[in-house]
């Protein structure tokens, strides 16, 4: 239910210490000197900025109103299911199903699906603008995923496995230029829940296709060499390269040119691979 990030926004410090009575011209010089702050999302926050510019630090307790954000949300529900069936001397099986849903404002710490890696220092919450229409189904959410796996033992030499995983695809969104380009929270570029001029909200705009993937392997335990273990796996059977990430940013270099590179694929699953392993325990 809450958060750590950093925000960018002058105007909230300028607004209340005008409102102080402070000079308005000697407040505005503000934005040219704040850079972030670290605070916590959606609720009130006290800060120590110097916002006349005398050297001086003078504390800011500021509201979730003063300062723009909407409330933190990060919800998840899922129903788990399984059916196992369990070793008998001769096979074992197991099927888990889930059905999820993970909805909010913000993922957490970070951004998989612009890929952003900056621990709580994301561009989410920067400004309030990238925060509008942000409220949808978050980067992670899977609604299906089907997963099964078990093992034959053909002989005590001599063992099948085999593992299954479906999963639907993630949403997919559409990132674009601020609409009032003379806002000052308007300046990210193509990182705005808004698509050619209109409201785009977060997972709007469907989702990625879904994952398929089937593993196989056999085990060789002879019994001539007690304690060895030799095994081939074989990763992605079917060779299916399932897209996981596109890009989502609509316009090009934060102008109203369409991106060419919008909705392309930029990773795929992994291809299928074969692993041989010698193992030997004494």
């Amino acid at each position: 239910g809450s958060a750590i990030d950093d925000f960018c926004d002058f105007r909230p410090f300028i607004a209340a210490a005008v409102a102080n009575g402070m000079d308005p011209d000697v407040a505005q010089g503000f934005e040219d000197r704040f850079s972030c702050a670290i605070f916590n999302p959606g609720v009130g926050n006290s800060f120590w900025q110097d916002v006349d510019g005398d050297g001086t630090l003078e504390k800011y307790d500021l509201s979730a109103a003063q300062l723009g954000y909407p409330k933190l949300k990060r919800k998840y529900y899922g129903i788990d299911l399984f059916l196992e069936r369990p070793f008998d001397g001769k096979w074992y099986a197991r099927v888990d199903y889930t059905f999820s849903r993970n909805w909010g404002n913000t993922e957490g710490q970070l951004l998989s699906d612009i890929g952003q890696l900056d621990v709580s220092a994301t561009q989410a919450f920067d400004f309030p603008e990238l925060m509008e229409h942000a409220n949808g189904l978050l980067p992670n959410h899977r609604k299906h995923q089907l997963k099964a796996r078990g093992y034959y033992q053909l002989s005590d030499e001599w063992t099948l496995s085999g593992n299954f995983l479906y999963a639907s695809g993630r949403p997919r969104n559409c990132l674009g230029i601020y609409p009032d380009r003379d806002n000052p929270g308007s300046g990210y570029r193509s990182s705005y829940f808004y698509c050619n001029g209109e409201a785009a909200p977060r997972g709007s705009y469907g989702s990625l296709p879904a994952t398929y993937r089937l593993d196989l392997g056999v085990r060789y335990a002879p019994e001539w060499g007690k304690g060895m273990t030799l095994s081939m796996d074989v990763f992605n059977v079917f060779n299916r390269q399932s897209m996981q990430n596109v890009t989502e940013q609509y316009n090009q270099n934060g102008t109203t040119t369409v991106n060419p590179d919008w909705n392309r694929a930029v990773s795929y699953s992994a291809p299928r691979s074969v692993q041989f392993t010698a193992r030997y325990d004494w």
